[in-house]
């Protein structure tokens, strides 16, 4: 009997499902559900995580079945280390080894940490099986390979770094560890080819450091590496973005594109070895063939050459089809099917069937979003028809799919999947313009459903004074300073903050990264994102004002498009901004020269804005009260109908050249014109605040309340005011996330959420917390926040000796439907 289970870290759950499958027994296969819930506060260097078995229930589609499998009685033991193949009898003796039995105690762990590999052991029982954590890491145009039923990863690109890592896993990718070559070995590359020939690895070309090469490479085992490329003239001219296969017992190599001479050239050349690799000749064609081009995908099948898509040189792709007995003479195939032009996807044979999958999509218009594509093709008849067994999902447009995301893998180019018995085994890939992807799928049966078995996302990490906005379905984070710099990362959650994807942001124009900075705004206006004002690492104040029409990708300086405020104008850091009746607005802040701004700007279409200085009206119940208008670092909300602000830091009074802090609120109802200070209670002196509005209610978070030269005081965690800002009430419930400045806060998908910032330690923090604001009701609020922290940014999908039978039927059904109720992404 195989026990199999499914075993899922996702947010602060930790989940196991399991079913389980006896080839000789006549039983139905069953499959039970067991969970383990798991919480977790974590610092830089440890986690407190607290566990419990939630018992399984029987697949109600066979009722009949009674045992379960993973309940409440099973013993499940966590086991993590520093170290792959820690054995379960001698943990002690492992790097860093812990084992806990998951039995609602807390358990201290100091290996799931952010970047840091670790490898996790389960065990049921007497099963045990192994995952990695941080070690395949994300990558795009690297090599897969199936080795004899070992998966070998090989090269590409992991963050902006060439590599030439070679990494194993012998359980269908849900454990990697790095092998150590002897010497000589390949230099670090990418869009590189590697094929299993006369069973040996073959590597072929790819781009280094210095552009394309010509390296022909041979290992058996992935440890020893013999260099054979050939001299000079007797093999294919440099290059990458290739293809190369293995068919009928010789090696070939197609297309590209090569970089002699500083010119970039696409290639459409054929070359063949007879001898593994060890010289080449170049294959004279007869009659008709493919054009010129790179990032092509191609495979053997069935006695022929099949080769699909790629682009030209001008960044056309192409959607033909060509197939070839021997190279010399090509077929241009012609089915009815669409089969979508498309770069960097994968062709592949397996099991008697050729499949065509993912890429990224033909763009008319270099200036149109880049499209990735998701969808499964596939053809049983030798390309002559094909079926779309997976449809094409755009992420985060399409609610009902995204929530099924678990049983398809995301849109991507750059990827690599190799066919390993019944099942497929798809590894990394790329989603935006320089990031990569560290996910591992597997597919089995109809190839329909891909289960993600592995995935490690980089989390949104220590930072403050940064910027994040609620954007569309998506919560977009930018910037900030993370103790060493001030930073133009970009981060992406579509899951409410429980996972981020990093994004690489680049200027439109000159495709470097925009200048990084904290103390800015980053605000979601009539479907773009723009980003304005803020200090760079030099503490100087930035005057571009960027917008962004991708999510964050690529940015724009409209700054020159702007009219009715100079440049110098935007020139701002610790201002206030707000969203209000259609209008973008900007209020305060720090100029360059130091002097704060004292004037409202506002504009309804990003590039005509209009500056005017607001007035202030008496407020009879305090005839003698003025407004202040000149503030930095305080705060702005748009609530039923009025703006709100509150609080911040104005030039001292006799002192000009010191700053205090205030517990001024001022309120308009004509759009910024006319201000009435209000008369509060409960309000202390606040600045370096957030300031939110439910709807009904108006939230404070974090902030200052008072200050020397040697110390600060930091303002209550939280604050609630249910008359328009006139009252505050402080929160007195033992809050989880603590004290803080210079964080986050913000309402995405009707809850409150709270990012990172500084304690009163000086700590910068990374700790993510959420509230349901349907539940808030006063002084209970911790009753209904959870905390999603750095320690748990891990999503998994683990399983006992899990390989998937093709005609387990009930397991893949009740997987699918568990998955589906969770919304698992």
């Amino acid at each position: 009997m195989i026990k199999r289970s499914l075993f899922w870290v996702l947010g602060s759950t930790l989940l196991i499902a399991a079913c389980d499958d006896n080839d000789n027994d006549d039983r139905a296969n069953p499959f039970v559900e067991g969970v383990a819930q798991v919480t977790s506060r974590q610092t830089p260097d440890s986690a407190e995580l607290t566990a419990n078995i939630v018992p399984g229930s029987v697949d109600p589609a066979s009722p009949q079945v009674q045992n379960r499998l993973v309940s409440a009685d099973d013993t499940v033991t966590l086991i993590r280390s520093q170290q792959p193949n820690c054995p379960t009898d001698n943990v002690s003796g492992c790097i860093n080894g812990e084992q806990d039995v998951i039995d609602g105690s807390i358990i201290q762990d100091t290996n799931l940490l952010p970047d840091k590999p670790a490898w996790i052991r389960v065990k049921v029982g007497d099963q045990v099986e192994e995952y990695s954590v941080n070690v395949l890491k994300d990558r795009k145009s690297h090599a897969l390979i199936n080795l004899d039923k070992t998966l070998m990863v090989i090269g590409g690109k992991v963050g902006d770094t060439l590599t030439n890592d070679i990494l194993e896993s012998k359980n269908l990718g849900r454990s990697w560890y790095k092998l150590t070559p002897s010497t000589p070995i390949f230099s670090p590359r990418k869009s590189h080819k590697v094929t299993m020939h006369n069973g040996m690895m073959i590597m072929t070309a790819g781009k280094n450091e210095n552009g394309a090469t010509n390296h022909v490479w041979m290992s058996k085992k992935g440890v020893k590496w013999e260099d054979i490329t050939p001299a000079s003239g007797e093999g294919f001219p440099a290059r990458w973005s290739h293809e190369a296969l293995s068919h009928q017992g010789k090696l070939y190599v197609f297309g590209g594109v090569s970089d002699a001479s500083g010119i970039k050239q696409v290639l459409d050349d054929i070359w063949e070895s007879t001898d593994n690799g060890k010289t080449w000749q170049q294959i004279t064609t007869e009659g008709r063939q493919w054009l010129a081009r790179k990032a092509l995908s191609a495979a053997s099948h069935l006695g022929y050459i099949y080769l699909m898509g790629g682009e030209n040189d001008a960044r056309n792709a192409f959607d033909d089809l060509w197939r070839s007995i021997d190279g010399k003479k090509w077929e241009h195939l012609l089915p009815a099917a669409d089969l979508k032009r498309r770069t960097s996807h994968k062709l592949i044979s397996h099991l008697g069937k050729l499949y065509l999958i993912g890429g990224k999509g033909h763009r008319d218009n270099p200036d149109e979003a880049k499209t990735y594509m998701n969808d499964v093709m596939m053809s049983a008849d030798l390309g002559m028809s094909w079926t779309t067994i997976v449809a094409d999902r755009v992420s985060g447009t399409d609610t009902q799919n995204r929530d099924r995301s678990a049983l398809v893998f995301s849109p991507r180019s750059a990827f690599d999947v190799a066919s390993i018995d019944d099942k497929m085994v798809m590894v990394g890939g790329n989603h935006d313009r320089k990031g990569g992807l560290n996910d591992v799928h597997i597919a089995n049966g109809d190839m329909t459903e891909w289960m993600k078995i592995h995935a490690a996302r980089k989390p949104l990490d220590h930072r403050e004074a940064h910027a994040m906005v609620s954007h569309g379905d998506k919560l977009i984070a930018m910037g900030g300073n993370n103790g060493d710099k001030h930073t133009a990362q970009v981060h992406t959650s579509i899951d409410e903050g429980q996972t981020w994807k990093e994004m690489r942001p680049a200027m439109k124009t000159t495709d470097a990264a925009p200048i990084g900075r904290a103390l800015h705004h980053l605000i979601s206006f009539k479907n773009a994102l723009y980003v304005i004002g803020g200090k760079n690492t030099d503490r100087g104040i930035e005057q571009q004002v960027l917008k962004s029409v991708d999510d964050g990708e690529t940015w724009e300086d409209i700054s020159a498009l702007i009219t009715g405020v100079l440049p110098a104008g935007f020139g701002l850091a610790g201002h206030a901004m707000t969203v209000h009746d259609g209008k973008m607005m900007i209020s305060g802040g720090e100029k360059a020269d130091g002097s704060i701004n004292n004037k409202i700007m506002m504009t309804e279409n990003g590039i005509d804005w209009t500056e005017l200085t607001p007035s202030c009206v008496i407020n009879p119940l305090m005839p003698n009260t003025m407004c202040d208008f000149d503030l930095t670092q305080h705060a702005m909300a748009s609530h039923g109908g009025q703006i709100i602000m509150m609080g911040g830091k104005k030039p001292a009074q006799g002192d000009p050249e010191s700053m205090e802090i205030i517990a001024q609120v001022l309120t308009t109802d004509d759009g910024g014109t006319n201000w009435m200070p209000l008369q509060t209670s409960g309000l202390a002196p606040i600045a370096a605040h957030k300031l939110v509005s439910t709807g009904d209610d108006l939230i404070a978070t974090g902030g200052i309340t008072a200050e020397t030269e040697d110390a600060q005081t930091l303002a209550p965690a939280m604050m609630t005011s249910g008359d328009d800002g006139k009252s505050w009430e402080t929160s007195v419930a033992d809050f989880l996330f603590s004290k803080r400045k210079f964080h986050q806060a913000l309402v995405h998908g009707g809850k409150l959420l709270i990012h990172a910032g500084v304690n009163e330690l000086g700590e910068i923090l990374s700790d993510f917390w959420t509230m349901e604001l349907s539940h808030f009701d006063d002084n209970t609020a911790n009753r209904h926040t959870v905390i999603v922290n750095r320690a748990n940014y891990y999503t998994l999908c683990l399983s006992i000796f899990s390989i998937i039978e093709k005609d387990n039927d009930e397991f893949s059904a009740a997987c699918k439907t568990y998955e589906e109720k969770e919304h698992l992404k």
